[in-house]
């Protein structure tokens, strides 16, 4: 019975920093489209930045064939 009870409360401690963590991951990410031409032919790109990292923060670059 007391093996059960430590188990129940490891599962408890466990959710709980889940959750936790859960809570701090949000990001405050600003999105918008942008709009470029290349040989007269339009395009739309999609920009996104969290400014919770300042002005150095990671990039992600798809190009498209």
């Amino acid at each position: 019975m007391k093996k059960l009870g430590l188990m129940a409360l490891a599962a408890v401690l466990v959710l709980g920093l889940v959750l936790g963590l859960g809570q701090r991951a949000r990001a405050n990410i600003i999105q918008k489209a942008v709009v470029y031409t290349i040989d007269g032919q339009p395009y739309e790109g999609y920009f996104a930045k969290n400014p919770g990292f300042g002005e150095n923060q990671p990039l992600v670059l798809l190009v498209h064939d």
